[in-house]
């Protein structure tokens, strides 16, 4: 455990017990957050996926169904957080999105989550499309059931507020329901001053061009992101927790721009540093891997695309993706992006295909 994340729990530890709500939080260094709630830990799953462990719950000594295990608990979580010290360590990049599937696992268990990003002295910019991306999340699900709310937060007195809430007056009160719009609307408001303004002006296709999102020529969505087989394999990296934060924020951003329904419609999710070789290695090599399982199986709004899956593709565009499949993609930012723009622009226009 780094001393940031320690820092972190330490912080939401000061909010304390609030009557009938305890804290779970495993402050030293320890492993037990990788279990599942019914084992003690800090990890949610459903539909026969794990995601990634959580800092912090409070609980209330109830029953509770843990949908993963098909076990009945006696300590059923009300308000779970994962937390992060990353915006204080100057993270403009992609640290932010890495851990965002974390807070996803027991939202999708309809507890309410909290991906909570401190906001200290020097903190970097929080990027707009978290914001977007849980508040979107949220709303989709509630059409499909789901009570429960991901909130987006820098502030610990949110936190607080909502803690105490829930101890007073319940999760269903009109009381907590209104603290948690009012987070809510804090995060759609924080991302409109960017979507609304100079070069978006609320134009969904051009602000999802911006996150390397845009429609083929046959109007099939398509999302281009810098992967290899490495990026996976090389656990030093932690490329998996990026892409897989890429792949759901897409999903929750295709469903708020009115052009993608995320109970049929996928988007190709084309990564044209790898092939499908490739992908089935590591299909083989990483199955207890929680990133690439939920890569693979936890949703069906997108597809991994590989190179080799890609047609009409000319000898200079070959060339550059063989350089850059061996090279620091940091390095050679500029050559890069043109060759993504290229691929981008010949999707479009239908001069290259992806075929299945």
């Amino acid at each position: 455990m780094s001393k940031s994340d320690a820092a972190m729990k330490k912080k939401l530890d000061q909010i304390g017990d609030v009557g009938k709500l305890k804290r779970r939080r495993f402050i030293d260094s320890s492993s037990q957050d990788q279990e599942l709630w019914s084992k003690g830990g800090l990890s949610f799953g459903i539909n026969g996926l794990v995601y990634g462990s959580c800092d912090f719950a409070w609980f209330a000594n109830e029953n509770w169904h843990e949908n993963y295990s098909n076990i009945h608990c006696k300590e059923k979580p009300y308000l779970v957080v994962e937390a992060t010290d990353c915006l204080n360590t100057r993270s403009w990049g992609s640290a932010q999105i890495q851990r965002f599937h974390h807070a996803l696992g027991p939202f999708l268990c309809d507890i309410d989550s909290i991906y909570y990003l401190n906001k200290g002295p020097t903190a970097e910019r929080l990027r707009p499309y978290l914001c977007a991306a849980a508040y979107f999340a949220t709303f989709t699900s509630r059409n499909s059931g789901n009570k429960a709310s991901y909130l987006v937060i820098t502030e610990i007195d949110d936190i607080k507020k909502l803690v105490k809430l829930l101890s007073q007056t319940g999760k269903n009160s009109p009381e907590f329901k209104k603290q948690v719009e009012i987070i809510l609307e804090k995060m759609i408001a924080y991302f409109n001053k960017t979507f609304l303004s100079k070069p978006y002006y609320g134009n969904w296709e051009k602000y999802l061009e911006s996150r390397n999102i845009f429609r083929q020529k046959n109007r099939e969505w398509v999302k281009i992101i810098g992967a290899r087989e490495r990026s996976f394999s090389d656990g030093s990296q932690r490329y998996g927790h990026i892409v897989l934060g890429e792949a759901i924020t897409s999903k929750y951003l295709l469903a708020a721009s009115g052009c993608f329904d995320v109970n049929k419609d996928v988007f190709s999710y084309l990564m044209p540093l790898i092939n499908s070789n490739e992908i089935s290695t590591l299909d083989q090599t990483k199955k207890t891997d929680k990133e690439w399982q939920l890569l693979r199986k936890s949703d069906k709004c997108w597809k991994i695309v590989g190179f080799d899956k890609l047609v009409g593709v000319d000898s200079a565009i070959k060339n550059s993706i063989n350089q850059y499949r061996t090279v620091n993609l940091n390095k050679v930012k500029t050559g890069w992006n043109q060759v993504k723009n290229e691929l981008e622009n010949k999707l479009k226009v239908g001069s290259i295909t992806i075929t299945t």
